[in-house]
């Protein structure tokens, strides 16, 4: 940009000259003023800005506004001229021309000159604001805004000019980005022959001046490269021409921190739009500085998007167009990708069997035209999946390593074509549980009771070490905690009940290593309202008698035995395996019609197939038992 500055000017006589463009003088007074406004017109599009004005006032000289902010290092020069008119302390015979001029902040001072033109006869003073006069071509410190005023006899045609001296101005530091255009360091105040530029770190000195266009001159671009370090500090030097009258060298450090180049990769990289869905297409960026701004576009030109990712439905090129702090200066960064369209379904047909505690078998319908499928799976309000490798097209997998009694969520996808990403949307989400190492009781009932006591029986389960019983009255808040060791057998005679009354029963299974995950289901009981014997819960049917349970069974070699005789006798209890040898005998007595006992049997015994007589006389009850260690 020109330093030079068009004359904003007020002409005490008949003369005006407008802001943007110069009209015709109207009722010219004064010869020459044709040649001004020539020499206006033809240099207006020269300058960096322009003004010019005047008012009509009849007495006065003839007065240039000279506004020099923004420009500290400016000058200002007027076309040929003829001084008119008296200011300040003139005298009768002298003619004048007056300048008010505004400074810019850095500049330190002026100097006021007679261009062209003869030069008038004697001394040559110019006057700031009236006094203080100084002699033409010599620089003055000065700063601010003054009235600069010269008047000498004779009217010569004269061109005046007006230079600010800048104070010594470095750049400031600055930064840029790798793959940027190139940027301009400047100084000011300084002579330009004299400005020398070296870098200073890191590294050697002069290590970096590689990245200058020119190590002299007090205007030079700075232009990065991939192998710039983060940041490179450059000493600068020159000598400062001062109005004040002194000159010096001066020196300071300008330091242009250095950013990566923005690099945008896409996720996937293969932009495939799964079958019936859409694709959720990521721009990932690295590099720049600060917060990135971002405008996706389609292959039509139009805006489709301001996120970081983008959701497509429709294949075509889309294209990315990336900003950062410094795109205003360093230009912003753009990529395109190509999104294709998939007819790769989703499976079908998925279902989840034989789920135990730590494993499961799931399923789907097979698909031979497929690569193969996908299964991932995670724990009930996890965030991330855990994903299997991809299953050659079978339609069954069984899942390993799985946490007992823990919900779980499931999807599959299907794979078509591995090397180009091309697969189907994930499948809805499944749902299960595991099963526990650790199971509650399966059956937990109240066999009898009286006006102050229960009989509680339960079945057994396998690693169970307490099982853990709470009973409350129907309505209170607080519950009665009982222990029982699974050494003993699964029945308990609750006692200290209260007469008719209402209570409520559960059971927790505790062991080795945990406890099942709650307490049972409440199961209710009454008491009797007055002291009596025992009673059973329910009357024995006659089509009841002879029921003979065996829980669990198959069984590890612990199991409850249950049979209902329907009345109070004494029985024999053997248990024999399949060629006869007898491997357990007991004596047991029904009450209240049912035999109710916890077998533990050798665990030597080997697995197989045993028979469990119980007898009575004539009267025999016989029941299979699978032991399976």
């Amino acid at each position: 940009m020109s330093r030079y500055l068009q004359p904003k000017i007020t002409v005490r006589q008949k003369v005006k000259i407008a802001p943007a463009l110069i009209y015709s003088s109207i009722g010219i007074a004064f010869a020459g003023v044709v040649s001004l406004i020539m020499f206006l017109y033809s240099n207006f599009g020269n300058s960096a800005s322009a003004f010019a004005s005047a008012d009509e006032v009849s007495t006065t000289a003839i007065s240039f506004e000279v506004n020099l902010a923004g420009k500290p290092d400016g000058f200002f020069l007027t076309p040929e001229i003829e001084r008119k008119g008296k200011c300040c302390n003139a005298v009768d015979s002298d003619n004048c021309i007056e300048f008010s001029v505004t400074l810019d902040k850095n500049a330190e001072g002026i100097k006021f000159e007679i261009a062209s033109g003869e030069l008038p006869v004697g001394s040559l003073y110019y006057y700031i604001d009236c006094e203080n006069p100084v002699e033409v071509g010599q620089p003055v410190c000065l700063s601010g805004t003054h009235k600069i005023s010269f008047c000498k006899p004779g009217n010569a045609l004269n061109s005046y000019r007006i230079t600010s001296f800048s104070r010594a101005e470095f750049p400031k530091d600055t930064s840029v980005r790798i793959g940027g255009p190139a940027i301009i360091l400047k100084t000011d105040g300084l002579l330009s022959s004299s400005v020398n530029w070296k870098s200073i770190a890191p590294g050697y000195e002069g290590q970096f001046n590689s990245c200058l266009s020119n190590t002299n001159g007090s205007m030079i671009s700075f232009l990065s490269n991939p192998n710039c370090p983060a940041y490179i500090d450059y000493a600068v030097s020159g000598t400062h021409l001062s109005a004040c009258g002194n000159t010096q060298t001066v020196t300071d450090t300008v330091r242009v921190i250095i950013f990566p180049a923005i690099n945008i990769q896409f996720i996937p990289a293969s932009a495939i739009i799964p079958a019936g869905g859409s694709l959720n297409l990521n721009a990932t960026v690295t590099g720049g500085k600060g917060k990135f701004n971002y405008q996706w576009f389609n292959e039509k030109n139009q805006s489709v998007g301001y996120d970081s990712a983008l959701s497509i439905s429709t294949e075509g090129n889309y294209t990315v167009i990336v900003k950062d702090e410094m795109s205003e200066t360093m230009s912003s960064v753009t990529k395109t990708i190509s999104v294709k369209q998939s007819n790769c379904y989703q499976p079908t047909g998925f279902t989840i069997n034989n789920i135990g505690a730590s494993t499961l078998k799931i399923g789907w319908e097979a698909n031979e035209t497929v690569y193969g499928f996908k299964i991932r799976k995670r724990v009930v309000g996890e965030k991330n999946w855990s994903s299997s490798g991809t299953i050659l097209p079978y339609n069954n997998r069984t899942l390993t390593n799985l946490i007992d009694n823990t919900p779980y969520e499931i999807q599959i996808q299907t794979v078509c074509d591995p090397m180009h990403n091309d697969t189907s949307n994930w499948s809805q989400i499944y749902s299960f549980k595991t099963k526990s190492f650790c199971n509650n009781p399966d059956s937990v009932k109240i066999i009898s009771v009286g006006d102050t006591s229960a009989q509680l029986k339960w079945s057994v389960t396998d690693n169970a070490i307490i099982y853990k019983i709470r009973l409350r009255k129907v309505g209170d808040t607080t519950w009665i905690l009982k222990n029982q060791s699974a050494s003993f057998p699964c029945y308990k005679k609750l006692k200290g009940l209260e007469q008719n009354t209402t209570y409520e029963l559960q059971m927790q299974n505790e062991c080795y290593w945990k406890s099942g995950t709650e307490f049972t289901k409440s199961i209710s009981f009454t008491t009797a309202s007055a002291k009596t014997t025992e009673i059973i819960p329910a009357e024995i049917k006659p089509e009841d008698i002879g029921k003979f349970s065996i829980i669990p069974n198959p069984s590890s070699g612990i199991f409850e035995l249950d049979l209902t005789t329907g009345d109070n006798n004494t029985y024999q209890l053997s248990i024999v395996n399949l060629i006869g040898a007898k491997v357990y005998e007991a004596s047991v007595t029904a009450t209240n019609g049912i035999i109710s006992k916890s077998i533990s049997l050798s665990n030597f015994l080997p697995k197989g197939i045993y028979l469990i007589t119980v007898s009575n006389g004539d009267i025999k009850y016989i029941k299979r038992l699978l032991l399976s260690k």
